[in-house]
C-alpha cells in the first residue's frame, strides 16, 4: 500500500484521504527483517495484542509473532553494527508465542537465551501488568527470566491506565485476564510488588482528562 501511495504523490495524484484497515496489515512473511542497525538495538519480536483495549489501535491488528530466525538475523545485523545492547519489542513481551491471554513459558525462555548470547544488556518496550502477576505466581516466571537476563535492573513501560474497575470494564476487560477486571487495582499491586523484588523498573502509564461539553466553562 506504501508504494502505491508514494508512486500516485510521484506521479501528483495526491489522495485526500488514506484508510489503512486490519484488512492491511502485512503477514508475517510479508515483515521485511532489519538491513541495518536499529534505534536503541530495537529488535521487534511480536506485532498486535490479543487484550482487545478499546484505547489501543494496535489490538486492532492481527496477532503475529516474529520466528527466531527472524529474531536472530535481526540481532547479528546490530551486533556487526556496533549495538551491544538492546530492547525486546512488543505490546506485551509476555505473551511472545503465545496466540491467547496464556503464556508460553518454554518460547520466552528461549527468546532470552537466544537475545543474551547477542546482547550485553536488554530492557523490555511493555509487558501487561497481569502477565507479570500470572508469570511469576503460576509459572515462577519473573525470577527464571531476570536470572537469564544477570544485569542490575530491567527496564519496562506498564499501562495502569485506571484505578476504577468501572471504566477498567468498560475500556480493558481482558486486560486483567486470566483474573477478573473487578480484581484490577490488586492486579497492579501485586505485579509491581514482583517487579520490584526482581529489579525490574517500571514507566507507568495513566489515563487523565475527561470530555468538556461546550456549555462548560473553563
Amino acid at each position: 500500500m506504501i508504494v502505491e501511495i508514494a508512486e500516485r504523490i510521484i506521479n501528483d495524484e495526491i489522495p485526500r484521504y488514506v484508510y489503512v484497515g486490519v484488512e492491511d496489515s502485512p503477514d508475517l512473511n510479508e515483515i521485511p527483517t532489519i538491513k541495518f542497525p536499529s534505534v536503541n538495538g530495537l529488535i521487534e519480536v511480536m506485532r498486535g495484542c490479543p487484550r482487545r483495549c478499546k484505547f489501543c489501535s494496535v489490538t486492532l491488528r492481527k496477532l503475529r509473532h516474529y520466528t527466531f530466525d527472524m529474531i536472530e538475523r535481526e540481532l547479528r545485523v546490530n551486533v556487526e553494527g556496533g549495538v551491544s545492547s538492546g530492547i525486546i519489542h512488543s505490546e506485551d513481551v509476555l505473551l511472545y508465542g503465545s496466540n491467547s491471554i496464556r503464556l508460553n513459558p518454554e518460547k520466552l525462555v528461549k527468546l532470552h537465551e537466544l537475545v543474551k548470547r547477542y546482547y550485553k544488556n536488554l530492557a523490555w518496550s511493555h509487558v501487561c501488568l497481569s502477565s507479570v502477576k500470572y508469570a511469576e505466581e503460576e509459572y515462577g516466571l519473573i525470577r527464571k527470566l531476570v536470572e537469564i537476563i544477570n544485569q542490575e535492573f530491567i527496564d519496562v513501560e506498564v499501562g495502569i491506565e485506571t484505578g476504577s474497575p468501572e471504566l477498567a470494564r468498560k475500556i480493558m476487560p481482558v486486560k486483567a485476564k486470566p483474573y477478573d477486571v473487578e480484581d484490577w487495582p490488586e492486579i497492579v499491586v501485586d505485579a509491581f510488588s514482583i517487579m520490584h523484588e526482581n529489579n525490574i523498573v517500571p514507566a507507568a502509564t495513566i489515563i487523565l482528562g475527561r470530555v468538556w461539553s461546550k456549555r462548560e466553562k473553563f
